[in-house]
This record gives structure tokens, sequence and C-alpha cells, in this order.
């Protein structure tokens, strides 16, 4: 019986591994609704209610009210009709306002049932026990395409490109929340890139050459545990206020999370001697540069993350997992293609 080379198994794992999970990782990004940004918006001006604070969460894309109070808080629509009213009791939505339908998403283009207008009797429908709600609002953001003229004047500097109200009411009284859209110079990706790159090569030598990969095996199970805290991060950014940030995390950011699970697991075999430790580092690794690597190179070339910390360590973490995990995967198949080549209880191959 013919049996299959060590190096084939692992093409055959890694297309596996690609076809299965590059199309849900996919759907899961777009799904959170997190984005990287070169747009940074600001509440500047609370409205002066007892209890009711406003901020803006996911990288500005929504914005949060949460009232404490004993006043019901309404939110008013783009043509001043009544959209969410946050009551003590919950937040109820008015589903014949055109903004309960437009605020669902940042697509400005977004289409509103005919039924909906802002000239019928409010008809609300309770869709939350908490006092709190996150709605993307259309006026605190940048909804063209386009970037504003004066940052193609000058890109090379931050401009305030709007200043933004909302009005609320409370009663018969008016009130409004107000802040700024600021646009902030993106980073330069082809710096990013290249040190993925030279990453990718320096780990495939590392890789490839020693007869020991106990170090390559510690690094996989570093990028594994900085795949588990980029994803915890990013789940904490997207968290619904009913649900919390660890249902985030298993329905949003579950690949990326096995992807570090697998790179703690594979580091783990290969360092107590296992006997397919090449075959383990190599998968995990692809797993980590595909899964925790190329799904978020859009932050190399965007200034704002959608992380609890800043966008150059997002960017580090990012370009440690795609070069990193390239360079180990690649390295690995090359030493399991190289003829004569076994792998002993070490995890280390040998001629």
């Amino acid at each position: 019986m013919t049996r299959t080379p060590a190096s084939w198994r692992f093409i055959a794992l890694a297309g596996v591994l690609f076809a299965l999970l590059w199309p849900g990782t996919a759907a899961a990004h777009g799904e959170e609704g997190l984005n990287d940004t070169d747009y940074r918006v600001t509440v500047t001006e609370q409205p002066r209610l007892p209890g009711v604070e406003v901020r803006e969460v996911e990288a500005g894309a929504r914005l949060e009210l949460r009232n404490t109070g004993d006043r019901s808080v309404e939110i008013l629509g783009y043509e001043r009709e009544p959209y969410a009213e946050i009551r003590p009791e919950g937040v109820f939505v008015n589903v014949n306002s055109p903004a309960s339908y437009l605020n669902e998403t940042t697509d400005p283009d977004a289409r509103v049932p005919a039924a909906a207008s802002p000239a019928l009797a409010p008809e609300w429908d309770k869709v939350s026990d908490e006092p709190v709600i996150r709605w993307h609002d259309h006026r605190a953001g940048w909804m063209n395409a386009q970037p504003p003229p004066v940052v193609t004047a000058d890109p090379s500097r931050p401009h305030k490109v709007l200043d933004w109200d909302i009005p609320l009411r409370s009663g018969t009284q008016l009130y409004t929340v107000s802040g700024t859209v600021e646009w902030v110079p993106p980073p330069a990706a082809a710096t990013w890139w290249a040190a993925a790159l030279l990453l990718a090569g320096g780990l495939f030598v590392a890789t490839f050459k020693p007869a020991d990969l106990r170090p390559v095996a510690g690094l996989v199970g570093v990028l594994g545990l900085a795949a588990i805290a980029d994803a915890v991060g990013r789940a904490v950014t997207s968290a619904e206020l009913e649900t919390g940030w660890l249902a985030a995390l298993v329905v949003n950011q579950s690949w990326q999370l096995l992807a570090g699970v697998a790179g703690v697991g594979a580091a783990v075999y290969a360092l107590r001697r296992g006997s397919a430790a090449d075959l383990a580092l190599g998968i995990a690794a692809a797993a980590l540069a595909l899964l925790s690597g190329l799904s978020h190179v859009s932050c190399l070339s965007a200034a704002i993350t959608p992380t609890p910390w800043g966008g150059d360590l997002t960017r580090v973490l990012t370009v440690a997992a795609l070069g990193a995990g390239t360079g180990v995967a690649v390295g690995v198949l090359a030493r399991m293609r190289q003829p004569g080549r076994t792998t002993d209880t070490a995890g280390a191959s040998t001629a």
C-alpha cells in the first residue's frame, strides 16, 4: 500500500481548512458590523437631563443612550418624528418612523417600507427591558463614499469634517446631544505589509532550518494567545446589551477564537514531544495567518479599529499573525517535503 506523504496531507488539510473556514469568517465579520475606518466620531455635549448619558460605541459606528433617570426620553428621527423612547422600564421603537429602519444599518441607501411615515401617530414596539439603546445615526457620521473636499485637498493631517446634533425630547422640553466627526490620516499600509513579509521570511528560515522546533512551538502558542485576546477585545467592542460580550465572542469571533485555541493546543502538543508536531504546528499557523491575520488586514490601511486598544496595537497583532503564521506554515511544508525526513518524538524533523 502506498502511503500519502506528510506534505500532501498538510496541503490537503490546509485546503480543507481554507475552504471551510474562509466563507464563515467573511460572514461572521459582515454580521458583526465592525469596520475599520478613518473617521472618528466624538460626543462633545451631553443633554442636560438627569441620568441620561450618550456615548459613541463600536469605533463610532453606533451611539448609545443610557437613561438611569425616572423620566422617559425620546430620540427624534430625521424629520423630528418620534423614533425611540427610552423609559425606565425599557426601550420602545416607533415602527412608523422611517428612522427605525434607517438606523438599523450604516447604509445610507437603506430601504424604508412604504407604510412608514413621520406623519403617522407613533406605534411603539418594545425592543428591550433595559433603558439603554444603541443605534446607527446617519447624522453622526460621514455617509458619503468619497472623502470630504478638505481631506482630498490635504490628506496629510486630521480634519474636522462635520458637527452634528441629534434632538431629544422629554415631556414637552427639547434637548440636544452634539458631537463631531473627524477624519484621521490612515497609516502607511505599505510599511505594515513589508513588516509582515519580512516576518514571514524570517519565520520560514527559523522553521525550515533547525532540528529543534520548540522555539517555533512557543511562538505559535504566543500567537494563539494573542488571537484569543484580540477575539475577546473585538467581542467586547461589538457586544449587544442584552446578550453581553461572551455571546458576541461565540457568535461573531468563533473562528478567530478557534484558531487561537488551535495555536495554543498545537504548541502544547509540540512541546510535549508529539510525534506529529510538524503537522500540528503547520495547520495551526495556517489557521492563525488566515483567521487572525488575513481576515483583519483592512486595519493596516485604516486609522481607527473596532478594538478596545489603539490602532497600532491592532496592526501589530494582525501583522504578527499574518507574517509569522504564514512563515511557520510554509516552513513546515518545506520541511515535510524534504526526502528522507521523519518526525521524531520531540517534534523535530530529522534526516
